[in-house]
């Protein structure tokens, strides 16, 4: 046995008696080259597998033990030293620093004991023990110079550069990263060269030159992976996504952070999973989703806490902050703002401090303090230009000119904007770019100089639309867009009285436009499986699917499967069932950002009113509500005219109504023995109700209603919820004089029309699906399928045990009518997980996304199927959504929970009207009616709506 394979045995050997058995037998290879041989291992080791690179420390001090050397004691707790370090354990790791300089000191080793002090800076400053790190490294400095060791001074002063990048004196760590590149090119180590350069490459992010982070960066990668360094390939993929996402290209980071997740995740790597979460985190908060960049903020700072990690433990908790004032708890966010603001004050970082300044300053300025805020945001800007931070120098200026324009001070906020422009001259900042043209759009409109205000906000809204067209993942271009809908808003606004047809024009590309572009592109937004981490996840979702199986059937049957009339499922069951949902969605959202789906990048044509008015039957009116600066303006659009009601009334006089129809509807649920000893009164408080909801949201077009047999509605915001049919003018229904159909948007409304599928009478292919889960809650289900299989000839008919998840989801792809009638479950919390009971699970919206359909009906007969969760953009998730996404023409939902033997009669009348040649609308017109002869209360003929084509 040679020296090679001596460290090769000692390597394998699986435990220290192992080990000790080899190193008594072979004590001829004990010596202090062996050990050195063995620090040269662990290095190669260390980043990848600290773990490992541990064990070799162990057994390089086991190997010290038998030479009694001070030197060989030294070398073994380096090793030591390093592993701890790259495994977070950053207490021990400074102990076994210290102690091997001491031995290294004593055994008349001073460079040895000098390079000890490269890794023990990096803890320190990991630490926020910055002084302390600034001391070591000078003296260490000192030593490398008066011994002529270049290749550690370099790592000494590449160290001094990341100190200052910690502290946020960007300029000063450049400095430092140039002199360690020359020394590192005058040695010719290529591997500390690229690492330089990727600290180099994260400053230049910081300083907005993206094109020379990029470029440093991918210079790095090559010299990475010929290395075999796989965690520092992942972190410089992690640091790439980081600067993707400064220059708002966010697909692109998406896809690099979780492809560097999952090396991480790989590796065991906890302190570089926590760095992701935490960059993530600020990816969300762009994004406008605040609730997952708390989730991701929240699981980062504990890691960080845990690891005794300042620098990073500040920015979680800043991060946390702003997205828990987001989320309106603006009281909390304060309180963490102030706790990072002192630990950052702590570390001397001037840039962070600047940031949670600004930050303060926004949650203060929506809490109506704006001098102070004004004072904080103009101290940020002024820091930020100290610090050569130009964009954010902008942002600050930005949050400024807001604050001014609340007070309309025009020609304060004219200056700040100018100052901003003047930060961003030379620079691409699009997301800056649209808010400063939103803003000067304000002002132009505060003064009184619309001409100029409609440029500024057009501007505002090609900006933005240009943005995100590079969002591929459905949900986050939903969210990206819900909080830039002010120019939207302003161009309605303003061109509503000089002309109803442009006004509409913008009302409608403010609308449902994540869902437009998906069915403009013909693309599903479905989950791959093409990896292991991809599989990992898909099984965690199962598992998690199958939990909340269960979880859904007890809200619905009782404590446990099986069991019924047990009392709702109480505060723990909830918990459990909001916790599951969570990780199911942020799970289903990572497997969606890994493999993008690739949305058509081409701008899709806004729909004018004339595109609109050229499809729309005679007699027909569509009637679209736009919600803008807290009011409803309606538009009213028949073939021959477009006509404009501006603000008819505000939103907050009609949410109390909304919510009050809410509660006569909840009454229903103590049984039909209190309805009847309460009829009258329950039916003349929600006719009261619908008769005020029906003053604001009818009346102001009613002189155009008697030309007009049938009503296409256009819900926007809260409005989605409502009956419009049910509502009344007079004595009478919307119902009683019209038909009335729905859709998300007009031009949702002209792709189901569009649908090759989409006949006007009885479906044109496909054999209809009856679908049916009977139970002691819905006792007339299995009639109502029985009834609809004599009605569809050659119906395929899946009735309770039948109904399984695989049989529906086989059976629906070429069926010309699928028809289910079973429970529903809506979800606004979780929208995706708003699901359908069958026989063996709840049918979500997620697997919804996952079907293709050629089906010109879908009828959903069940509880509140027809509801949604506004995700932003008035685009709304939920079952609604995900059929038209798989390609149904149209829709029967319900908007309340219904009443099993009403909802028998009302399905059944509306499929013998359809089928008997009346259009879909129509049909459902003369089912309600007849059933409004039975029952008089909306709540039994009311529940169901058409939505898409109506014909």
């Amino acid at each position: 046995m040679n020296s090679e394979e001596f460290l090769d045995e000692l390597l394998r050997a699986p435990d220290p008696q192992s080990r000790r058995v080899l190193l008594d037998t072979h004590f001829e290879f004990i010596n202090l080259d062996t050990v050195y041989s063995l620090k040269k291992q662990a290095d190669h080791l260390e980043r990848d597998d600290a773990h490992r690179a541990l064990d070799i420390g162990l057994a390089a001090e086991e190997m010290a033990g038998i030479l009694l050397k001070d030197e060989a004691r030294a070398i073994a707790l380096w090793i030591q030293a390093n592993a701890h370090e790259f495994l977070g354990e950053l207490d021990t790791a400074i102990r076994c620093y210290e102690r091997a300089e001491e031995l290294f000191s004593t055994a008349g080793k001073p460079v040895e004991a000098a390079r000890t002090c490269i890794g023990q800076i990096a803890t320190l400053m990991k630490m926020g023990k910055f002084e302390r790190a600034q001391a070591l490294a000078e003296s260490a400095r000192g030593t490398f110079i008066e011994h002529g060791d270049v290749l550690s001074r370099a790592k000494i002063e590449m160290n001094l550069g990341n100190l200052h990048y910690r502290q946020g004196q960007y300029q000063q760590a450049l400095i430092y990263y140039q002199q360690a590149a020359q020394a590192f090119q005058t040695v010719g180590d290529k591997l500390y060269a690229a690492m330089n350069q990727v600290n180099q490459a994260n400053v230049l992010t910081f300083l907005d030159d993206y094109r020379g982070a990029g470029q440093l960066h991918e210079e790095a990668r090559p010299i990475f992976e010929a290395a075999g360094l796989r965690i520092a390939a992942a972190s410089l993929d992690h640091d790439l996504a980081f600067l993707q996402s400064a220059r708002g290209n966010y697909t692109e980071a998406f896809r690099l952070f979780e492809r560097a997740r999952d090396v991480f995740t790989n590796l065991s790597n906890q302190v570089n999973i926590a760095q992701t979460d935490l960059e993530e985190s600020d990816l969300y908060l762009d994004l406008n989703l605040p609730e997952e960049a708390l989730r991701l903020a929240v699981r980062a700072e504990r890691a960080f806490r845990d690891l005794g990690v300042t620098f990073e433990l500040a920015w979680a908790l800043t991060n946390q902050a702003i997205a828990l004032a987001r989320v309106g708890q603006r009281e909390h966010a304060a309180e963490i703002l102030n706790d990072a603001r002192d630990l950052f004050l702590s570390q001397g970082n001037e840039v962070w401090l600047a940031n949670t300044d600004l930050q303060r300053a926004e949650v203060l300025g929506l809490e109506g303090q704006r001098k102070q805020a004004r004072t904080l945001a103009s101290k940020a800007a002024q820091a930020y230009e100290k610090l050569g931070m130009k964009t954010k120098q902008a942002y600050a200026h930005m949050i400024v000119a807001n604050l001014w324009v609340e007070d309309r001070q025009w020609n304060r906020t004219l200056k700040e904007l100018q100052a901003a422009r003047d930060a961003l001259e030379g620079l691409r900042a699009p997301w800056l770019e649209q808010r400063l043209e939103t803003c000067l759009g304000r002002v132009f409109e505060g003064k009184g100089r619309s001409r100029q205000a409609i440029v500024h906000y057009q501007t505002a809204v090609g900006q933005i639309e240009q943005m995100t067209a590079t969002i591929t993942v459905e949900e986050q271009r939903t969210a990206f867009v819900a909080n830039k809908l002010a120019p939207y808003e302003a161009l309605v606004c303003l061109n509503v009285d000089r002309d109803p047809s442009i006004a509409f024009r913008w009302a409608e590309q403010a609308k449902s436009r994540a869902l437009v572009d998906l069915l403009a592109a013909g693309v599903h937004p479905r989950s791959h499986i093409r990896d292991e981490m991809d599989s990992l996840r898909a099984e965690r979702l199962q598992q998690l699917r199958e939990e909340l199986n269960w979880l859904y059937t007890r809200l619905t049957h009782g404590a446990a499967p099986g069991e019924s009339g047990v009392p709702a499922a109480g505060p723990e069951t909830w918990s459990k069932i909001q916790e599951r949902e969570q990780e199911a969605t942020s799970l289903w959202r990572d497997l969606e950002a890994r493999h993008p789906e690739a949305l058509s990048l081409m701008k899709v044509a806004p729909l004018s009113s004339a595109d609109i008015q050229s499809s729309l039957p005679e007699g027909t009116a569509l009637v679209e509500y736009f919600i803008a600066r807290g009011r409803v303006t309606i538009f009213f659009v028949t073939r021959e005219k477009v006509l404009a009601y501006p603000a008819i009334a505000s939103l907050a006089e009609l949410l109390p109504m909304m919510e009050n129809l809410a509660f006569q509807y909840s009454k229903f649920q103590f049984g039909p023995e209190y309805y009847q000893r309460h009829r009258g009164a329950l039916l003349n408080g929600t006719q009261d109700i619908l008769a005020q909801l029906g003053q604001k949201l009818i009346e102001p077009f009613q002189e155009e209603l008697p030309g007009v047999n049938a009503v296409i509605v256009i819900p926007h915001g809260p409005l989605h919820a409502l009956p419009f049919h049910a509502l009344r003018t007079g004595d009478r229904y919307l119902i009683e004089t019209h038909a009335v159909s729905y859709a998300p948007s007009a031009a949702v409304l002209k792709y189901c029309w569009d649908k090759p599928s989409a006949g006007t009478n009885a479906p044109i292919a496909g054999k209809p699906l009856l679908v049916g889960m009977p139970d002691e809650r819905a006792s007339h289900v299995a009639e109502e399928i029985h009834s609809l299989s004599k009605l569809l000839k050659g119906a395929e008919v899946l009735l309770s045990g039948q109904a399984t998840f695989e049989q529906v989801r086989r059976s629906a792809s070429d069926s010309g009518i699928f028809h289910i009638a079973a429970h529903g479950l809506f979800r606004p919390e979780a929208p995706l997980l708003s699901s359908i009971r069958l026989a063996d699970g709840w049918f979500a919206v997620q697997d919804i996304y996952d079907l293709t359909l050629k089906a010109s009906l879908v009828t959903l007969s069940a509880c509140e199927t027809g509801l949604g969760h506004d995700a932003g953009g008035d685009d709304m998730v939920g079952m609604v959504r995900g059929f038209l996404y798989a390609g149904a023409s149209s829709l029967l939902v319900s908007l309340w929970m219904v009443d099993d033997e009403s909802m028998t009669f009302l399905v059944t009348e509306f499929y013998s009207q359809w089928l008997a040649g009346s259009p879909k609308a129509q049909a459902l017109r003369a089912a309600q009616l007849s059933l409004m002869n039975q029952y008089e209360h909306p709540y039994y003929w009311a529940p169901l709506v058409m939505v898409g084509n109506e014909k």
